[in-house]
């Protein structure tokens, strides 16, 4: 699922210089056909590919997070995935790189790698791991203090004896 259309590209950029991009014999295209275009289809599917492993790769949230962004965030993930469209366009024709590409390329790189670190910048409400599992348990003291049949029973080792040194055993 592309997270931005033909026509987000188109709006975002000259419909000129994208149609030049997508089309190998350089033919004028209309903007519905540049829109249309495959090779902008597949710029815009691998672009959205890539945010969606970098959201994965980041962990702290899902793809079905982008699909509830709405209003500006929603437009923000447009202008990312077009950006990055434009970027694949390019290593389609090198001779038509702008000037400023390297500032560009920064530019949308730059949030990608913030989301492959687990950054948030489509304002969304932080997520909860649930895959961490909390495993310090009870420490010695807390052991002591429970007067159970461990502690009661002299068969048993005192709880200091059969705690790692972080919980408060070990002696």
């Amino acid at each position: 699922m592309a997270y931005a259309t033909g026509d987000d590209l188109a709006l975002r950029y000259d419909i000129d210089w994208v149609g030049d991009l997508a089309t190998d014999n350089r033919e004028s295209l209309s903007r519905g056909a540049v829109a249309s275009h495959p090779a902008v289809q597949v710029a815009l599917d691998g672009a959205s590919g890539q945010v969606q492993a970098a959201l994965i790769q980041g962990g702290q949230y899902s793809v079905d997070d982008l699909a509830t962004l709405t209003g500006v965030n929603k437009a923000y993930l447009a202008d990312l995935v077009c950006g990055l469209a434009i970027i694949r366009l390019w290593e389609r024709r090198s001779e038509a790189v702008p000037d400023n590409a390297e500032t560009i390329q920064a530019k949308w790189w730059g949030l990608i790698e913030k989301l492959e670190k687990g950054g948030n910048i489509f304002d969304l409400p932080a997520q909860i791991d649930a895959t961490i599992v909390d495993h310090t348990g009870p420490t010695a003291v807390q052991l002591q203090n429970r007067n159970d049949m461990t502690v009661r029973n002299k068969l048993f080792p005192p709880p200091i004896t059969r705690l790692p040194r972080a919980q408060g055993g070990g002696i």
